[in-house]
């Protein structure tokens, strides 16, 4: 009774609902609660005359529940008892998350238009540079608004060098940029691409489909093999992978997998081909929903199993980690945040520091956050990850087994 009894900074709280949840950012451990009283401590303790800190009176003493409450809270590293020092009460740092630069705010949207670069927000450019495709690939417009994928367009609808270098020296250093298609190997300027490529020297992917990449001309094909090749394999497939490896040894494979027999496939593939790196991409067709309950959607263990710092949790509430800093380019000049999202500006008449200022002040994908019911009501709102492609394409602002 006669200790202070403090909340940990490193314990994120969070109260909905008449339910609380106290998260330890260090220890990670995990407390959940529908006690009032307890609630109500917590609660206290957070008031500014408090500052995080407080003596027990006998309200919260003499109820079994809140009393052993307390007690778990200790054992986990949530709260702390510290002895009196002196007659100066203690003062516990909470973090609190303050932006001078709020984007949720008109103003500071307002003050943007005043800032000299805004390129240092671009983390990553899909250039699709031919829409050009001789394939029927299943689902190819939906895969390309859920992954990185080629989407086959207007066959006469390219990019052509000059606009694409107007982008390479616009393109900030350290930024990712992806070369993408259609099918990229029917490009028509490719030798002068390749020499504003070695001009540039920008940090570049190449992002083929496993259909076509055996059909790349000699010189090309000499070209992309010192390169990042990322070969993208959809299905069904022809199974063609000794040609492949044998051409792109070092290529990245993504598999795009709609079932349970999909990922068996690539099972065998791997423990025939022995992949050096490989990633596996569920992908949603519009009838494979079972597929994605089972092995996509958030059980409340999936949610707590990645650790978290109090840093990544208040970048959660105000940005889109998965989708911040990037943008997509696409064969006839217009640039989307994202491809589910409108366009935002067309590289043939905008600048591309034009373009991060109306995502930044519209907000079309990068500061897309879950913020919809059920997700608003949610305890773990923000710890879950931020909102996917998949929630845009599937039609659900939660894909969780938690809020059903």
């Amino acid at each position: 009774m006669n200790q202070w009894f403090l909340i940990s900074p490193k314990t994120y709280v969070v109260i909905k609902k008449q339910k609380m949840l106290l998260y330890q950012t260090e220890n990670h451990s995990i407390l959940e609660t529908a006690n009032e009283l307890f609630i109500a401590l917590i609660r206290e303790m957070h008031l500014k005359t408090n500052l995080g800190a407080l003596r027990f009176t006998d309200t919260y003493i003499n109820d079994p529940e809140c009393n052993e409450l307390i007690g778990e809270s200790l054992d986990k590293g949530l709260t702390e008892l510290k002895k009196p020092e002196g007659e100066y009460k203690p003062i516990v740092l909470l973090p609190i998350l303050g932006l001078g630069g709020d984007l949720d705010k008109p103003d500071a949207r307002e003050i943007l238009k005043y800032e000299s670069d805004l390129s240092g927000y671009l983390r990553k450019v899909n250039l699709f540079i031919t829409g050009c495709c001789n394939y029927n690939c299943l689902h190819c417009y939906s895969y390309c608004k859920q992954t990185t994928y080629c989407l086959k367009e207007n066959s006469e609808n390219e990019l052509n060098s000059e606009i694409i270098e107007v982008i390479l020296k616009q393109l900030p250093a350290g930024a990712q940029l992806n070369l993408i298609g259609g099918n990229i190997n029917l490009y028509s300027e490719w030798e002068k691409l390749i020499a504003l490529l070695n001009k540039y020297q920008p940090d570049v992917s190449y992002w083929l489909n496993s259909k076509y990449v055996l059909d790349t001309d000699k010189k090309l094909k000499e070209f992309l093999r010192g390169s990042k090749i990322n070969i993208l394999v959809n299905f069904p497939f022809e199974d063609r992978f000794d040609e492949i490896i044998n051409n792109y040894e070092n290529a990245d494979f993504v598999f795009l997998i709609r079932n349970e027999l999909d990922y068996e496939t690539v099972d065998v593939l791997y423990n025939k081909y022995n992949f050096k790196t490989f990633k596996i991409v569920p992908v949603y067709t519009g009838d494979n929903l079972d597929f994605f309950e089972n092995y996509v959607y958030l059980s409340k263990e999936d949610v707590f199993n990645k650790p978290l710092t109090h840093g990544e949790i208040f970048r959660n509430q105000k940005l889109n980690f998965n989708k911040f800093g990037i943008l997509n380019i696409l064969t006839n000049g217009d640039i989307k945040a994202n491809l589910n999202a409108k366009t935002i500006g067309n590289v043939y008449h905008d600048s591309l520091l034009k373009v991060i200022y109306n995502e930044l002040s519209e907000n079309t994908a990068w500061r897309k956050r879950r913020n919809a019911e059920p997700c608003e009501s949610c305890l773990y709102q923000y710890i879950c990850p931020p909102v996917s492609n998949y929630e845009s394409v599937i039609g659900k602002p939660n894909l969780c087994h938690i809020n059903l």
